[in-house]
């Protein structure tokens, strides 16, 4: 983990760049701060993959099934699911609400290890939390996810 606290006004650098990493996964969070050093909640983690000949997922294969929170995340109207699968499986991914009723499937098909990512598009849903929730074979993980009106 890597704090860079710099100011993120207008008029200040609000881009990093991060140069000669070595190939792996990294994860980022963001969070605020305002006049007083009072900080925000960070945002959901993200990820990038820098792999050995510079293409993402052509030699690295993740080493473990894990869903990812959604993005962006509270959403509206669409927010991006993404995935990463250790070896060839069967996969559902589904969204429920918080009485359990089922949503919508996304996806239910056997995909090859990789990094996935389905994008979901509400329409007559209303505000609230939402669960995603994926299956590859014995693993199941679950996000809440927000959809704000």
């Amino acid at each position: 983990f890597r704090r860079m606290p710099k100011k993120g006004n207008s008029g200040y650098t609000s881009s990093w760049s991060l140069n000669n990493l070595p190939a792996g996964t990294y994860y980022w969070s963001v969070q605020t701060v305002d006049n007083e050093y009072a900080g925000s909640v960070f945002t959901a983690e993200q990820s990038f993959v820098i792999s050995p000949t510079g293409v993402p997922g052509e030699e690295e294969l993740p080493e473990r099934i894990t869903l990812v929170q959604n993005y962006p995340n509270p959403f509206n109207p669409s927010t991006v699911i993404s995935y990463r699968l250790s070896v060839h499986s069967s996969v559902s991914l589904t969204v429920y609400n918080l009485l359990g009723e089922e949503i919508t499937t996304l996806v239910n098909e056997t995909q090859d290890a990789g990094f996935k990512s389905v994008e979901w598009n509400v329409s007559g849903l209303p505000s609230g939390v939402y669960v995603a929730r994926l299956i590859v074979g014995n693993t199941v993980q679950t996000k809440a996810m927000l959809l704000m009106k």
